[in-house]
């Protein structure tokens, strides 16, 4: 916890702002209801509001808290909070995480935190996925990423082992070479299918990135189509769907080259 000096005091609710950057991407207004509902202001938490100057008090812990209050006090009340001095804003996002352990923020929540404290990891799948036109975002759409958790086992996986340097910018380059920034194509399985199938091959004398990129551009459905041919076959064979994905990537390198030729990378084998 940091050693910034703090007060504890009574704040109107008109001198709190909230700053997304240092907030849930998520307000849930059934919690701000429950709580207008069943308002009993003797037993409200504390907020926790950093001081960033003389004219900005952002509010680190208690969004839900602050609305509520607002709502019902049409603008006049006040809250009990803690006011902490001299946070960086990196020290803000790490107290937001700290303050909620039983309620942890959603895996984006804490992406966007992590950006904040200096993750070394988020910071570098941050910086990649951006160089390829993709960012992390709460709203599914084009060229939107929540996947996150496999983000980061691609990266770990990227950082562990020096065979696998660029893994993650080797991924994203190939999916958005082939599918642009298609919704289908920034999914948790279709990403780490793809790394798993360069981690595997790419290293290989026979392996050529452009026909992969090209025998994937001609794949019947496009990304929905191997998404779904995957899950048929994850169904079938038992295979975690990710390794599924690996399966039909590879099938579709192959697809032409002679059996047995030189150019032909192995079967698929891993179900994990």
């Amino acid at each position: 916890m940091t050693k910034a000096r703090y007060e504890d005091r009574e704040v109107s609710v008109n001198d709190l702002t909230i700053d997304p950057e240092v907030q849930r991407w998520n307000f849930n207004p059934r919690k701000v209801e429950n709580i207008v509902k069943n308002f009993k202001p003797e037993v409200l938490d504390i907020v926790t509001v950093s001081k960033r100057n003389a004219a900005t008090m952002v509010v680190i812990d208690g969004w839900h808290r602050h609305e509520a209050v607002r709502r019902l006090t049409d603008n006049t009340g006040t809250l009990h909070c803690r006011v902490f001095e001299g946070l960086t804003k990196a020290e803000e996002a790490q107290m937001f995480m700290d303050l909620n352990p039983g309620n942890q923020p959603t895996a984006l929540d804490r992406y966007r935190m992590r950006i904040h404290t200096g993750d070394a990891t988020i910071l570098a799948i941050d910086k990649t996925i951006h160089e390829y036109g993709w960012s992390v975002h709460p709203m599914p759409g084009p060229s939107h990423l929540q996947c996150v958790k496999a983000l980061e086992r691609i990266q770990v996986v990227n950082d562990r082992e020096e065979a696998n340097a660029d893994l993650l910018r080797d991924t994203i380059l190939v999916v958005t070479r082939v599918w642009g920034h298609a919704r289908e194509a920034g999914t948790a399985t279709l990403l780490e299918g793809v790394s798993a199938f360069l981690a595997e091959n790419r290293k290989l004398k026979q392996f050529d990135q452009d026909r992969l990129i090209q025998q994937l551009k001609e794949y019947p459905g496009q990304a929905f189509g191997l998404i779904g041919d995957a899950q048929t076959v994850a169904r079938m064979s038992k295979l975690r769907p990710a390794m599924a994905i690996a399966d039909q990537v590879t099938k579709a390198y192959n697809k032409g080259l002679r059996v047995g030729g030189p150019s032909e990378l192995p079967v698929w084998r891993r179900t994990r």
